[in-house]
């Protein structure tokens, strides 16, 4: 259960970093950051994914 719970919390807090540091970039108007920030997000964190499924 503390697994769970520490998981659980660890990825939301992780994911409102994310959102938050995009809309301070898109309110600032550093649009290209703020684009840069959600492409190398979601593509680092799928690459890290497929590299830990190849290790297991």
């Amino acid at each position: 259960m503390l697994f769970l719970a520490t998981g659980l919390m660890g990825g939301l807090t992780t994911f409102s970093t994310f959102s938050y540091e995009t809309v301070i970039l898109i309110e600032g108007g550093k649009f290209v950051f703020a684009a840069l920030n959600i492409i190398l997000n979601l593509f680092l964190s799928l690459i890290g994914l497929s590299i830990g499924k190849f290790l297991i």
